[in-house]
């Protein structure tokens, strides 16, 4: 599946994912660990195959699906390596923390 369609049925998965009542904590945090998952492989490949805008696109999806600490320690996890490989600046990092969700409790 191209990466495009990739990203467009991961933000499909998304919503489905935020209208689901999970019947325990652990489901609900491995399907989220899935999706963010499969977030960050379609942005990886989109930086390795030199697609920027749908490499921010995917960035933008990660930034706007960080709502809880949770979401928080995996963003965390995915951006910390784009930094460290100066794939994003540091200052692209505070923005799309500052552009998600989980900014009010920052």
């Amino acid at each position: 599946m191209q990466l495009r369609n990739r990203l467009d049925q991961i933000k499909i998965d998304l919503a489905a994912y935020y209208a689901s009542d999970f019947t325990n904590d652990e489901d609900d945090t491995r399907e989220n660990q899935s999706l963010k998952s499969r977030m960050r492989e379609v942005i990886f490949a989109a930086y390795d195959q030199r697609e920027h805008e749908l490499f921010n696109d995917a960035l933008d999806v990660l930034s706007k699906s960080t709502g809880c600490a949770e979401d928080y320690a995996i963003f965390v996890e995915i951006s910390d390596v784009l930094v460290d490989k100066n794939m994003i600046t540091l200052d692209r990092f505070r923005e799309l923390l500052h552009g998600s969700p989980c900014n009010r409790w920052l």
